[in-house]
């Protein structure tokens, strides 16, 4: 069984609070205040729903995307590694002929509560 306050809770954590009230009213069936296996079963629509949404609403906090790796030279444009030698071993630098970047990665600043 999980209670309305357990469900509030996890909506707070997740950022979704302005969903609480609507999904404890859409998940508890027989208004007793709690939810039970068989209700959480059968509306687990909405649990998808709301981690759906929850996963969506991080996006709006996305600064940006980063990328790891020097594909394009860009270190050494801004003076931050050494042109590529004859027969030195450099890690900044993709190996020969690869032209796409070792990762590409987001950046955000989280909410404070979810941190």
């Amino acid at each position: 069984t999980i209670t309305m306050a357990e469900i509030k809770d996890m909506c707070r954590k997740h950022d979704i609070d302005i969903m609480a009230d609507v999904i404890c009213k859409y998940l508890d069936d027989d208004g007793s205040g709690k939810i039970n296996f068989d209700e959480f079963c059968a509306h687990y629509d909405m649990i998808q729903m709301a981690r759906k949404s929850a996963r969506l609403k991080q996006w709006h906090r996305t600064y940006g995307l980063g990328v790891a790796g020097n594909v394009a030279g860009h270190m050494e444009q801004a003076g931050e590694a050494d042109k590529k030698e004859e027969g030195v071993d450099d890690k900044t630098m993709p190996p020969e002929g690869q032209k796409t970047p070792a990762a590409i990665f987001t950046f955000y600043a989280p909410h404070p509560h979810s941190v």
